[in-house]
């Protein structure tokens, strides 16, 4: 809810998409509810890597960063790219760049939360890595359409727990865990990061509807049958054109809300279409 009233903040006064997204990216990472920024997943070595992504459907500009370590707000970081000559940074260069940007610096304790660091201690002395847990909310992501009908998107995550330190997922690769396309849709992506490189998910999202799928809603079902014949899971968050956005998943259940024209939030934790 939070989320979504940020976002409408921008939206409300004429605002562009894309900063509503930022906007809204902005408050979950600020939740330790959720697996981005502050309670992020911890690595084997018992520290946080931070990804983020955001895309612009009116031109195509994109910004995105990996293995941050020190930004408060990832998203921001990738914001701040949109304008850059170079989409992609990583690791301590995205740090310092973010940081002569003026972004927030923390030291790395900040995204440790407790449930974090004791669901991190039951595994770290395994092999396993862990994709999500029931105690807490997985990678975060926003989709919105503004006034003048341009589309945005962007996702924010922690990743794994226990995955190795300098593993990337979807979440920071445009075209996997997001895109956005004012002639076609907006997706922001979440679940088996290695499963949605592997098919350019969120890309194929938007392929699908450029030739000819008969709806949003089979563009996103024909991506994530994709990611399932690889043994993959997860879902997204789509904004259509016109009309209502749309939420695909193949997992038991997933956190989202929408948010309309005329301010009626809708939130939900079960797999249930977005629609007011």
């Amino acid at each position: 809810r939070d989320a979504l009233l940020a976002g409408e903040a921008v939206l409300k006064d004429g605002g562009l998409a894309i900063d509503a997204v930022h906007a809204a990216v902005i408050s979950l990472e600020n939740c330790p509810m959720f697996n981005a920024g502050h309670g992020a997943c911890m690595c084997r070595d018992g520290e946080a890597e931070l990804d983020a992504s955001i895309m612009d459907g009116r031109n195509h500009k994109a910004g995105a960063v990996a293995s941050l370590h020190h930004i408060k707000n990832p998203i921001s970081a990738a914001y701040h790219l949109l304008d850059h000559q170079h989409v992609l940074m990583v690791g301590s260069h995205a740090d310092e760049l973010a940081k002569a940007a003026g972004l927030e610096w923390v030291e790395r304790d900040y995204f440790k939360t407790p449930d974090r660091i004791q669901q991190w201690q039951v595994i770290k002395d395994s092999n396993e890595v862990v994709l999500d847990h029931e105690s807490s909310g997985g990678t975060v992501g926003a989709v919105a359409r503004d006034e003048h009908g341009n589309l945005a998107a962007a996702t924010s995550t922690g990743g794994m727990t226990n995955q190795l330190p300098g593993r990337v997922g979807d979440t920071a690769i445009i075209g996997a865990g997001t895109w956005a396309e004012n002639e076609l849709c907006a997706v922001s992506a979440t679940g088996t990061g290695e499963m949605f490189i592997r098919t350019a998910f969120a890309k194929t999202i938007a392929d699908e509807l450029r030739h000819g799928a008969a709806h949003i809603r089979n563009a996103g079902k024909i991506a994530l049958d994709h990611v399932d014949q690889l043994g993959g899971w997860g879902g997204c968050i789509l904004m259509p054109v016109a009309g209502d956005p749309v939420l695909i998943m193949n997992s038991k259940d997933m956190l989202c809300g929408s948010l309309d024209s005329d301010g009626n939030i809708y939130t939900a934790t079960v797999g249930e279409e977005l629609n007011g």
